[in-house]
């Protein structure tokens, strides 16, 4: 689904909880003072908010600072639980990075973001400050990950996706026009692979591929990124995506016989 924006009160209430926990975040923790320079609210109702977050479970107060609480532990670990693929998925990544010596990741697709679920570093990645659990923004059309999810999303998911977020430009080889974009869908949807060529950050190359679920939607996509220097030629255009189709054909049938087994 993608989101809808009200501006009544109760959501009001709930957006500026939330602005607090991603000050948190942001800061890596932090006073009463600190947090204050960060959001827009009178103290008073600063105040109340941490009283309440912490009261719950949700942050905690260690001396004069306040930081997230292991409260957000159990939610993801809840999610990755209850999402087909998600627990499965690591050890491919974890093998798949050794194997290549390549940063690789396990995508999904929530309100139109691509969020990052694993993500493992083999012996020649190239550093990211990307972590477990981040939005990567609504940058599906950018990333070799985002358009094997866009590929084989409905046509009127994709639609939403695409008239909400638009196709903004985030290097000089982004795609911002739909039917170029749709092209290369359909391109992907034929050969199951997609290719990032510095679409998303200068100097990176990534392959994609999406994992299918027992239903026939798309659970996620799997990719391999890495230097131009690296991935060009057989590698990225032939070795790379028999990998990885390889091992998300793997997965697929580890999902399904996961899935079968727990009805």
């Amino acid at each position: 689904m993608i989101p809808e924006h009200t501006q009544d009160g109760p959501v009001r209430a709930i957006d500026r909880a939330l602005s607090v926990l991603d000050v948190l975040r942001e800061i890596n923790g932090g006073t009463f003072t600190e947090i204050a320079n960060q959001v827009d609210l009178p103290k008073s109702t600063l105040h109340n908010h941490l009283v309440t977050l912490e009261r719950n479970h949700y942050i905690v107060k260690r001396d004069d600072e306040y930081h997230l609480g292991l409260q957000f532990l159990n939610f993801g670990e809840f999610v990755k639980r209850q999402r087909p693929g998600f627990e499965e998925a690591k050890p491919v990544v974890e093998e798949l990075a050794e194997s290549t010596g390549e940063r690789v990741q396990f995508v999904a697709e929530e309100h139109g973001h691509s969020v990052y679920v694993h993500i493992a570093e083999g012996d020649r990645a190239v550093k990211s400050r990307t972590s477990v659990g981040q939005l990567g923004g609504a940058q599906l059309h950018a990333t070799a990950a985002g358009k094997s999810i866009l590929a084989f999303l409905s046509d009127d998911r994709r639609d939403a996706v695409l008239d909400y977020w638009g196709m903004s430009k985030i290097t000089d080889n982004t795609i911002q026009d739909r039917e170029q974009l749709l092209d290369d869908l359909e391109e992907i949807r034929e050969r199951r692979y997609a290719i990032n060529r510095e679409e998303h950050i200068d100097g990176l190359y990534a392959v994609g591929v999406p994992v299918i679920g027992p239903d026939e939607t798309v659970i996620g996509a799997i990719s391999i990124s890495g230097p131009t220097h690296r991935m060009r030629g057989e590698r990225l255009n032939s070795k790379l995506p028999e990998v990885l189709l390889g091992a998300s054909n793997e997965l697929e049938l580890n999902i399904n016989f996961s899935e079968s087994h727990s009805r």
